[in-house]
């Protein structure tokens, strides 16, 4: 009963709801396949928090052509990325912080959302050279929406 109890707290710290929608904290979730279906329904709206550290030139990007190739594409949509710097009270430089993705859900459907960590000005490199970007650091989390 304990491990029962110690497994349903642990889902709850990652994966939440709000009055603005659910919210899937990655912060301190390493894994590169998050295992939970973020469960939806048409017209929410979900957010992931994720650490990141822009100062190094790599943040967290989800792709279109992985939408499309995750069978996600129109189904749901980013409507918003953004990024807030963890304190730093001395002023120093390369501060990490956390990015917010957040998402809509349009239509019903059931695919993987690709997220990757890559330099923006690398991405058509990257995509040219490798078919999949698993070798590249990434996150899969499973979405579906219903109606």
């Amino acid at each position: 009963m304990k491990f029962a109890t110690l497994i349903l707290a642990a889902t709850c710290l990652i994966y939440s709801v709000d009055a603005a929608g659910k919210i899937v904290d990655l912060t301190n979730f390493h894994d590169k396949h998050y295992q939970m279906p973020i469960e939806l329904e048409v017209g929410d709206r979900f957010e992931i928090k994720i650490r990141e550290n822009p100062t190094t030139g790599y943040k967290w990007l989800q792709l279109d052509q992985e939408l499309e190739k995750h069978g996600l594409q129109d189904v749901i949509v980013l409507s918003e990325s953004r990024y807030k710097s963890d304190d730093n009270p001395r002023g120093a430089s390369g501060v990490g912080g956390t990015r917010f993705l957040e998402f809509t859900a349009l239509k019903p459907g059931l695919g993987d959302l690709h997220l990757i960590m890559a330099r923006s000005w690398e991405l058509e490199t990257i995509l040219d050279i490798t078919e999949e970007l698993d070798s590249y650091v990434s996150k899969l989390i499973p979405v579906r929406v219903s109606k």
